[in-house]
């Protein structure tokens, strides 16, 4: 989340670095436990994705059934 913080501010772009950030500075903790959670969800879609997708690309990747 620190990265994207990053990104927003030089290019000016509120999202969800932003939010967390706010959030925490006012204690907001359902605003920082629905972030978290939304992270957690697209990082471990993310590497079932990636996990797919190299067993589709690499020929040699075989899982067993």
């Amino acid at each position: 989340m620190s990265g994207a913080l990053i990104t927003e501010t030089v290019f000016n772009y509120p999202g969800m670095g932003f939010l967390t950030t706010e959030a925490a500075f006012k204690t907001d903790i359902p605003v920082l436990l629905g972030t978290t959670l939304v992270a957690t969800i697209a990082t471990v879609a993310g590497s079932l994705l990636a996990d797919i997708l190299y067993a589709v690309a690499d020929p040699r990747i075989r899982y067993a059934r």
